[in-house]
């Protein structure tokens, strides 16, 4: 199956460089129609975690479930 698509491929090299021309302009149009933020959003997302075990204590639950 895959030999048969390659010597195909080998045997029209005119199929081949129009297919590689539409993919290049089907690339660059995507790329133009790109958004583009000047000042990006830099925020640092943040987790609040609520947890209670009597236990353990505060530290040693902290350490416990951060990474």
């Amino acid at each position: 199956m895959i030999s048969r698509i390659i010597r195909s491929a080998l045997g029209s090299g005119t199929l081949v460089v129009s297919c590689l021309l539409i993919a290049l302009g089907a690339g660059v149009l995507a790329y133009r129609q790109l958004s583009t933020d000047v000042f990006p959003d830099l925020t640092v997302p943040v987790f609040n975690v609520i947890t209670q075990n009597p236990a353990m204590a505060p530290e040693e639950l902290e350490l416990s479930i951060t990474l």
